[in-house]
């Protein structure tokens, strides 16, 4: 490129402030060839002979934009599905072009034989062609004077354009003509095809500036790799910028490309790409349909679709029409294109070719115990069956460059040895037929008759013999090396039943609290040497502390450094020169545990360890039995208690370890006001954890049941039973643990059924969050509890069932009562207690028809047994006849008394929870006599006991069979043994016309009829008074 200016023009200004003026420069003679740039730049001052305030703004440049065509060869288009293969002509210039001509040009190959010998000439010639040139197979001289010339003219040495005087192989120079002479003398040649120039113009009627055409080929068929050269304005009819931008050539090319294959379940996927990445080329679909063909024995699959390029098409072989045998191995040759139908620009990437057979591994191997459940290395139990487990695999799908494993494999053998052991059997043959990727376990057994931590190298080995040709030979063996540990199977539940510290001997007032207060963890990695927890004073105020015993939970307990014994970890218990332990800071002496040597599952120590595990640490429950004077009982009190590893935090590098999980306060009182309790309380500490997915200890579910047995349990339908469960260390790990009671699962199916309350701590929810009481059913005699591991790690500490036996309140009132026709009577509300406890303050409410008629405080007690009745007056009408009343009785509905609920029906009502019976809803029938009638309810007053005439005082003591109901003050004594009445207001004697008062009969005439009537109402007393004593005899004899 060249770069010049020119001055266009050079003038002298004088120029005011605020002033301009306009400078024209003229340019003549501007060229638009070789597409050149012009930029006009205007300067002010240009020698900077004038002072500015600013020299910035002196100068202006403008590019010229050439008013002229620039027609150029864009780019290439593939065919597609809806588009020809084209060309892109852009006009990169301003100005229009109209009558565009673009020439194609096209080198056509043509096959064509001709062999000649000797001297003479041939003429070879395709019509119409621009140019041609031939390929010769061979040139030889036959003599030292022979040559060959091609030329133009058939005349030997005339317009000749290339002379062959030595052996040669090779195209010509393209000639331009359609015909073309080979003359040959002394020398003999074999052609075998020519190419040849198809030229065609096409001509675009306009294209604007700035506007790209897409102009199709002329041509739309394949036939083979062709190159194919483009010209826009071949004649130069339009003048343009540049010149050298008018040509493009294009590859016309067909490749298809086989671009993986892969074994995918039972089937060969090939998939088939064709090629359009090509740089300036123009890939065509295939101008016929073509195979894809898979060796040996798969029938070829037909293409017979538009394929154009960058089109993939995935071609599937059944595996099973190969109808290969098994332990064999094949070579697959797949191949595009396999008949070789379409010419292609590359033909070395039309196949692949892969290994396909079975190949058998071993995947690994398992510890299991007896009841095959699987093991961790560190958990065999000693002196108990245990089984390796070798899974044996035959692969499926890719295992090595080119190399599949999907055929079966049979017979083989397994062999597995292990460092001085000997197990059973030697070696397992494999007789199945294992399809690619099935598995397959087999298992050899062996017994550890030793305890401790041994090194150990199994080996296992699959197709020692080599039965199988496999795909894949490296792969047969496995090894395992580490170490194993041999022990007890602390992690199984304790045999037996947990000790018990309190086995419901007594029977009392009060209650039991077991408490937490604000304990925490001490953890084993801590150098804090000191745990304390205030459980301030949960007792009732009017309480009396009966007993005071306190927990403390070391756990985690090990010698880390050094090898006390025969193995690292080995489990220790923390004695009194280890651990001291203060309540309310007096000396507290340890009752339990008497022995410091852990023992796995000891029955007789709250202390456990697993055992088989390399992390062997000790769990334990120690308790203190605390004075009663050291306990702090006052409002507002604090208790603290204060465990100390002593030496601990002086001594960070200790050989021994432990962790405190906690602390709590077991309290017994007594309260006067409180139901009868009786109590059980089970001390232990028994780690356990069944099978689970993280520690494979392999122990069963019901291998992990801490039992608890709790005797002499007494009036079980009379108590409410609860279950309180401890649980001090407890991880889930995401798995499940259940709490039984009497063979009953009493918790929800899954996991996580205990939280922590302190430390490590655990209670389940409980009835109405009662942290831990969970109601369960109870019998007379033996119940059992049982604590389970489902795969949770858990410690069971305590188990502690109490009875308490609640007062249980039951209205009841009769449902026919007579009265005279405008008389006063009573309404008798007994209250019943079927319960063993005392009952008072509490609330009753009658009403009749709707109405309140009494709402009251009972004040006085009610012991369990006892009754108490309540007499509500009513006016009988003036009018003899029947009157119904709708009477609602309901006993402490504000419910502040705590009753019986439990399983077994009670009262009149028959009904088990306590609270439900606590509602008297009926009809009452009163009878309405004549006036003058004095027919009374049997224990009425006066001197007699039955139905009665003559005069009353109302006071009398009464012998009748039923309750009284106008008769005065006071029931019948022997109508309800050990029953009250309420005196007072409603229990005054109801005065009846005449002003009698009633319960006995007044004066009156001798009358026969009235005689008989009394005679039949005396015998009907008597009666009455008769049944009454034999159901009075059978109840006091079925309360006793």
């Amino acid at each position: 490129k060249r770069r010049y200016i020119t001055l266009l023009n050079h003038t002298e200004l004088s120029l005011a402030p605020g002033a301009k003026a306009d400078v024209t420069g003229t340019w003549e003679n501007i060229s638009v060839y070789g597409n050149p740039t012009y930029i006009v730049k205007a300067i002010a001052d240009p020698l900077d002979e004038i002072d500015e305030i600013n020299e910035g703004n002196n100068e202006m440049s403008l590019e010229i934009i050439m008013n002229a065509s620039d027609l150029t060869v864009a780019g290439f288009n593939s065919p597609t599905e809806r588009n020809n293969a084209s060309v892109v002509i852009e006009n990169l210039g301003a100005q229009g072009a109209s009558d565009v001509t673009v020439r194609f040009e096209l080198s056509r190959y043509e096959p064509y034989t001709l062999h000649e010998s000797g001297f003479g000439n041939r003429t070879l010639s395709h019509p119409g062609a621009a140019n041609i040139r031939v390929h010769f197979q061979q040139i030889e001289m036959l003599g030292d004077d022979g040559f060959v010339e091609v030329s133009t003219n058939p005349i030997i040495g005339d317009s000749v354009i290339e002379t062959y005087s030595g052996q040669y192989k090779g195209w010509t120079s393209w000639v331009k003509s359609d015909t073309v002479y080979i003359c040959y003398f002394n020398a003999s040649f074999w052609i075998d095809g020519y190419d040849w120039g198809d030229v065609q113009d096409i001509t675009i009627p306009q294209v604007n500036g700035s506007e790209s055409i897409n102009v199709s080929l002329p041509w739309q068929e394949y036939r083979r790799p062709e190159r194919l050269n483009v010209t826009v304005d071949p004649y130069n009819n339009i003048t343009e910028q540049r010149e050298d931008n008018n040509n493009g050539t294009a590859l016309i090319y067909i490749d298809l490309v086989l671009k993986g294959v892969e074994i995918d379940g039972n089937w060969i996927k090939a998939t088939v790409w064709s090629d359009d990445t090509i740089e300036d080329g123009i890939a065509f679909p295939p101008p016929c349909d073509f195979e894809v063909s898979c060796l040996p024995g798969f029938t070829p699959k037909i293409i017979n679709k538009s394929f154009y390029g960058g089109d993939t098409e995935e071609v599937w072989f059944n595996l099973t029409e190969g109808n290969f045998q098994a332990n064999r191995k094949y070579n697959l040759l797949v191949e595009v294109d396999s008949e070789d139908v379409i010419e292609e620009m590359d033909e070395t990437n039309n196949n692949e070719s892969l290994w396909i057979g079975p190949d058998v591994t071993i995947v690994g191997i398992k510890f299991l115990n007896e009841n095959e459940n699987e093991v961790a290395s560190d958990k065999f139990i000693v002196n108990k069956p245990h089984f390796i487990e070798v899974e044996v695999k035959n692969m499926k799908g890719k295992v090595g460059e080119d190399k599949y494993a999907c055929i079966a494999a049979e017979y083989f053998d397994v062999v597995v040895n292990m460092t001085n052991e000997t197990l059973s059997p030697e070696s397992i043959t494999i007789s199945d037929s294992l399809s690619p990727g099935e598995n397959k376990t087999v298992k050899f057994s062996w017994t550890p008759s030793t305890r401790g931590w041994f090194d150990v190298i199994i080996k296992a080995e699959v197709d020692t013999k080599g039965d199988v040709r496999e795909v894949n030979e490296n792969n047969n063996s496995y090894l395992y090396s580490g170490k194993i540990k041999v022990g007890e199977p602390g992690y199984m539940a304790k045999g037996g039943f947990m000790p018990m510290f309190k086995k419901g001997e007594e029977e009392f007032n009060g209650g039991i609290i077991y408490e937490t207060g604000d304990t925490s963890r001490l953890g084993s990695d801590e150098d804090r040497s000191t745990l304390k927890t205030n459980f301030g004073d949960p007792v009732p105020e009017d309480a009396r502390v009966k007993l005071v015993r306190l927990y403390v939970y070391p756990d985690y307990a090990h010698w880390p450094n050094k090898n006390p014994l025969v193995e690292p970890w080995m489990a220790f218990l923390p004695d009194e020169t280890q651990l001291n332990v203060t309540f309310n800071g007096y000396h507290v002496p340890l009752k339990k545990p008497t022995s410091f040597i852990p023992v796995p599952n000891d029955h007789d120590q709250p202390a456990d360890i697993p055992d088989a595990t390399k992390y062997n640490a000790s769990y334990a429950t120690y308790c203190y039995d605390v004075p009663i004077t050291y306990y702090n009982h006052s409002e507002g009190a604090n208790n603290w208690a204060e465990a100390e590893r002593i030496n601990y935090a002086r001594n960070p590098d200790t050989d021994y370890r432990y962790g405190i999980a906690g602390m709590a306060l077991l309290i017994i009182y007594e309260d006067d006001d409180a139901p009868l309790i009786r109590y059980w309380i089970g001390e232990d500490r028994d780690v356990m954890e069944a099978k689970n997915g993280l520690h494979k200890t392999g122990l069963e579910y019901a291998d992990c049941r801490r039992e608890v047995k709790f005797t002499g349990v007494k009036y079980s339908h009379l108590a409410n039973a609860t279950l309180k469960t401890v649980l001090v260390s407890y991880v889930t790990y995401g798995e499940g643990d259940a709490l039984y009671f009497n063979d009953v699962d009493i918790l929800p199916s899954g996991t996580g059924h205990w939280s922590k309350v302190g430390g490590d701590i655990a209670l389940t929810q409980g009835h109405d969050n009662a942290r831990g009481w969970e109601y369960v059913d109870v019998h007379d005699g033996i119940n059992t509890a049982g604590i389970e591991s489902r795969g949770t790690m858990m410690c069971a500490a305590h188990a502690i069932l109490k009875l308490t036996y609640y007062p249980d309140l039951e209205p009841e009132v009769p449902t026919r009562l007579n009265a005279n026709a405008g008389a006063s009577y009573n309404i008798p509300i007994t209250i019943h207690n079927w319960g063993r406890s005392k009952a008072k303050n509490f609330n009753v409410t009658v009403s009749i028809n709707g109405n309140e008629v009494l709402n009251e405080t009972i004040s006085e007690e009610i012991k369990g047994g006892d009754t108490v009745t309540i007499n509500i007056p009513q006016k009988a009408p003036a009018v003899e006849g029947v009157v119904t009343l709708e009477v609602n009785v309901t006993v402490d509905p504000e419910n502040r008394v705590n009753e019986l609920i439990n399983k077994y029906p009670r009262g009149k009502q028959h009904k088990s929870n306590g609270e439900e019976n606590n509602i008297w809803n009926g009809t009452v029938t009163v009878v309405v006599r004549p006036p003058g009638w004095d027919i009374r309810h049997g224990g009425g007053g006066g001197t007699g006991g039955g139905w009665g005439t003559g005069v009353g005082t109302g006071e009398g003591s009464g012998s009748g069979a039923g309750k009284g109901v106008a008769g005065g003050s006071r029931e019948g004594g022997a109508g309800e043994s050990g029953g009250k009445t309420i005196t007072g207001r409603l229990m005054k004697g109801v005065v009846v016309p005449g002003g009698k008062e009633a319960g006995g009969g007044g004066k009156g005439e001798f009358s026969p009829l009235r005689f008989f009537i009394q005679l039949v109402m005396l015998a009907v007393a008597i009666v009455l008074v008769y049944a009454g004593y034999l159901m009075e005899r059978r109840r006091q004899t079925h309360k006793q």
